[in-house]
C-alpha cells in the first residue's frame, strides 16, 4: 500500500519562501506571472528575458523537481496556431536552458491546456471537446521534452461531483503524455468565481480530491501563497484534512482507475476516453484507445486502433471501427463495420452478436446465454449455468464452471463444456461434426449428449436411450437393425447410423478427447 506523498508549498521562489522550505522540501515553482510582472510583456515574451529573471535562483545541485509554469503562455486552445507554436518553441528553450543549469533535478510544465475549461467535460461540449483535444495534442512535442507533468486541478465552483468530472479529465490528459503526473491542488476557490474566489473549500470537499487522486496517483502538491491566508487556524485545519484523509489508509494505494469520468482523447495519442454522467458523444482517435460513457445514453466512436467501449450505465451505442475491438455491455446496442477487425464483446447480460461480431464472453452473475451470429464465433460462459449456441459457422464454445448446454450449430465446431454437468445438443445432422474436448461421466463433472429425435430419425423416440441402440466397438459398424450410435474406440469417435447393419446412413456425430470411453446412458434423446 503506497501512502499519498504530499508536497505542499507556496507559489514563487522569487519570493520568501517559508512554508515550501519547512514543510514541502524537494518541490520548486517558477510562476511565469510573477517572473514577468508586467502584464503586457506575456504576449510571445523574450526567452532570454523569463531565463535572466530567475537564474539567481538556480542551484546546480538541486535534485528535486522544478516546474515551469505555462497557465500565462499563449499555448490553449483560444490561440491562433502561429502565436501557440512559437510559444512552444520558446518554452522549449527555455526548458533547455533550465536543464542544462540544473541537470539533477527533474524538470516539469505546470499546466495542462485546458487549464480553465471546467464545463467542457460537465455539459459535454463536443465541439469545445474536440478543440481542446487538438490544443493538448500540440502539447506533445513539449511533453516529450520534460521529465515530469504537473496539472493544475483547480476548483472553480462548490460542486464535488463536476469537480471529479473535470479532474479525472485533466488527469487523463496529463496521463497520455507518458510521464509521470503530480497534480497541483489549491484548496481554494478560483479567483474567477466571483462569489467564492479565494475562499478556502470545505474541509470535506478538500478531503474528497485528496482521496481521488489518491487513486491515480501517488504523488499530490498543495500550493498555498501567504497572501491567502492570515491565520494559523485555518493552516491546522487544512492540515488536520490531510492526515484525515491519510488514515483513510484504503483509499491510498496506488491503482489506476478503469473507469474515471469526463476524459476524451487526442487524436494523435492512445489512452483512456471517457465521458460524464451526462448523456455523451465519446470520440477516440486512431490508436488503441479505451472509451467510458459512464452514465447516460451515450454515443461511443472507437475509430481505428484496437478500442475498448464501455458505455457505462445507460442505453448505449458503441462503434469500434476499424481494428480488433472489446466492447462492454449491459442494455447497450453494439455497431461493428465488415472487415471491421476481430470483435470481443464481453457482456453482463445474455447477449446474441450482432453482424461482423466474432466472440462472446459472459461476465454477469447468474445462467446467461449466449448465441453467436451464423458465422465463425467465440462463445465463453461464466461460471454459472449457460446456454450457449453458436449457430452457423465454425463455433468454439466454452462453457467454464456450472452447468452448461452447449449447441454448436450448423458447422464442424468445438465444444468445451468446463467444470459441472454439461450437456452438448445437436439439434439435427447438420449439426454433427464437432470436436468435444472434455466428455466426462464423474459425480460434480456428469456429460450427456442430447439429440432430437425426431430431427435425426432412424426411428428414434424421445426418451432414455436403449442400451440395444448403442455400441462400443473398434470400427464403427453397426451390427443389426436397431444400432443408431456406435462408439469407435480407435479414435474415439460417435457415430450415428440411420439405418443400423444396412448400407448407408452413416454420419460422424462427434469427436471425443482421448482416452475417454462412453455408454448408452450417456446419451439422452429429446
Amino acid at each position: 500500500m503506497t501512502a499519498l506523498n504530499v508536497l505542499w508549498t507556496s507559489s514563487g521562489l522569487v519570493e520568501n519562501n517559508v512554508l515550501q522550505q519547512s514543510l514541502a522540501g524537494n518541490l520548486r515553482i517558477y510562476y511565469e506571472s510573477f517572473i514577468l510582472g508586467d502584464e503586457a510583456s506575456r504576449d510571445q515574451p523574450n526567452w532570454q528575458q523569463i531565463f535572466e529573471s530567475f537564474s539567481n535562483e538556480l542551484d546546480p545541485s538541486f535534485a528535486g523537481k522544478i516546474v515551469l509554469d505555462i497557465e500565462c503562455w499563449h499555448v490553449g486552445s483560444d490561440v491562433p496556431a502561429n502565436d501557440r507554436e512559437a510559444s512552444i518553441d520558446k518554452y522549449l528553450t527555455v526548458l533547455d536552458a533550465v536543464k542544462a543549469a540544473v541537470p539533477n533535478a527533474q524538470v516539469g510544465f505546470y499546466g495542462v491546456a485546458p487549464i480553465r475549461d471546467y464545463w467542457a467535460y460537465n455539459l459535454n461540449d463536443v465541439a469545445k471537446l474536440i478543440e481542446l483535444e487538438a490544443a493538448n495534442a500540440d502539447l506533445k512535442r513539449l511533453a516529450d521534452k520534460v521529465d515530469i507533468i504537473f496539472p493544475s486541478l483547480y476548483t472553480f465552483y462548490n460542486d464535488p461531483d463536476g469537480w471529479s468530472v473535470y479532474a479525472d479529465a485533466m488527469m487523463d490528459a496529463a496521463e497520455r503524455y507518458g510521464k509521470p503526473v503530480v497534480p497541483f491542488l489549491w484548496p481554494r476557490y478560483h479567483d474567477s468565481n466571483s462569489e467564492l474566489g479565494f475562499l478556502p473549500i470545505e474541509r470535506d470537499f478538500f478531503q474528497a480530491q485528496l482521496t481521488q487522486l489518491a487513486r491515480s496517483t501517488d504523488t499530490v502538491a498543495i500550493w498555498e501563497h501567504p497572501r491567502y491566508y492570515s491565520d494559523e487556524s485555518w493552516l491546522n485545519g487544512l492540515g488536520d484534512a490531510v492526515a484525515d484523509a491519510m488514515r483513510a489508509g484504503d483509499f491510498f494505494y496506488k491503482y489506476k482507475l478503469s473507469g474515471n469520468e469526463g476524459k476524451f482523447t487526442s487524436s494523435i495519442l492512445s489512452d483512456l476516453v471517457v465521458g460524464s454522467k451526462l448523456p455523451d458523444v465519446v470520440l477516440s482517435g486512431d490508436g488503441n484507445d479505451r472509451l467510458f460513457g459512464v452514465g447516460g445514453n451515450d454515443h461511443l466512436f472507437g475509430g481505428k486502433g484496437n478500442d475498448t467501449l464501455d458505455g457505462g450505465a445507460g442505453d448505449d451505442r458503441l462503434e469500434g471501427g476499424k481494428g480488433n475491438d472489446t466492447y462492454v455491455v449491459a442494455k447497450d446496442v453494439v455497431v461493428e463495420a465488415k472487415d471491421g477487425g476481430t470483435d470481443l464483446v464481453k457482456a453482463a447480460v445474455s447477449w446474441t452478436l450482432g453482424a461482423h461480431l466474432e466472440k462472446l464472453e459472459l461476465t454477469g452473475s447468474g445462467n446467461l446465454s449466449g448465441t453467436g451470429n451464423g458465422v465463425a464465433n467465440s462463445l465463453t460462459g461464466n461460471s454459472w449455468a449457460n446456454i450457449l449456441n453458436g449457430l452457423d459457422g465454425i463455433d468454439t464454445l466454452l462453457g467454464n464452471g456450472g452447468n452448461d448446454q452447449l449447441t454448436g450449430g450448423a458447422g464442424k465446431d468445438k465444444l468445451t463444456g468446463g467444470l459441472g454437468n454439461d450437456v452438448f445438443v445437436f439439434a439435427s445432422l447438420k449439426e454433427a461434426g464437432d470436436t468435444v474436448t472434455d466428455f466426462h461421466s464423474a459425480k460434480g463433472d456428469n456429460d450427456h449428449f442430447h439429440i432430437d429425435a425426431s430431427s435425426f430419425g432412424g426411428g428414434l423416440d424421445e426418451g432414455a436411450l436403449a442400451a440395444s441402440q448403442f455400441r462400443v466397438r473398434a470400427d464403427n459398424v453397426a451390427q443389426d437393425s436397431n444400432d443408431r450410435f456406435v462408439f469407435r474406440t480407435t479414435d474415439e469417435t460417435l457415430w450415428f447410423d440411420s439405418n443400423g447393419k444396412f448400407k448407408g446412413g452413416l454420419t460422424l456425430l462427434a469427436d471425443l478427447q482421448d482416452g475417454i470411453t462412453l455408454a448408452y446412458n450417456d446419451i439422452l434423446l429429446v
